[in-house]
């Protein structure tokens, strides 16, 4: 079953944020907007936020302004045309930081990635355009040993920021 074919997203923002075709302003005052914008198949290079904008983010603690806590199994739904880059490798560059402990598995489309660690800021993969699917793709931050923080019941595992997609250069 897929999370994101076919589903649309809908989006109440503070501020007027451009709304092309196919989305549509279901609803505004001067203080909010309600948008329908159904998710959009990428090329490369681009850029997933937390914000659930162009992805569908599961098993995430946050806003999704800024950086937010993946739990132990978090996961990135997100759509790629089928004509999404010519390039044969891409650089997968994930942001944010994993906790001392607490190595963080990166796997794209139940291909293991690699592993980040605590005290780097970002980690780059490089994987073959054929680990992308025309569709629906799934990236996987995946914690085992995840767990409370003093004070705070969220299970937490890796602080991600974001993750950029870009080809690699010839």
């Amino acid at each position: 079953m897929s999370a994101v074919n076919g589903l649309t997203n809908v989006i109440l923002t503070h501020s007027p944020r451009s709304c092309e075709p196919p989305c549509r302003i279901l609803t505004k005052d001067d203080h909010f907007e309600f948008q329908l914008n159904p998710y959009t198949p990428l090329k490369l290079p681009f850029t997933i936020e937390p914000d659930d904008i162009i992805s569908l983010n599961k098993g995430y603690y946050g806003s999704g302004k800024g950086p937010v806590w993946a739990s132990g199994l978090s996961t990135i739904h997100f759509l790629v045309a089928p004509d999404f880059g010519g390039a044969s490798g891409v650089r997968v560059r994930i942001f944010g930081s994993a906790n001392a402990g607490r190595p963080t598995r990166v796997l794209l489309n139940g291909h293991l990635l690699g592993t980040m660690v605590a005290s780097q800021e970002s980690t780059e993969f490089v994987t073959q355009r054929t680990a992308f699917l025309p569709g629906e793709n799934q990236l996987v931050i995946q914690v085992d040993h995840s767990a409370h923080e003093k004070g705070d019941s969220r299970i937490l595992g890796f602080l991600f920021t974001k993750a950029q997609f870009k080809p690699v250069e010839q």
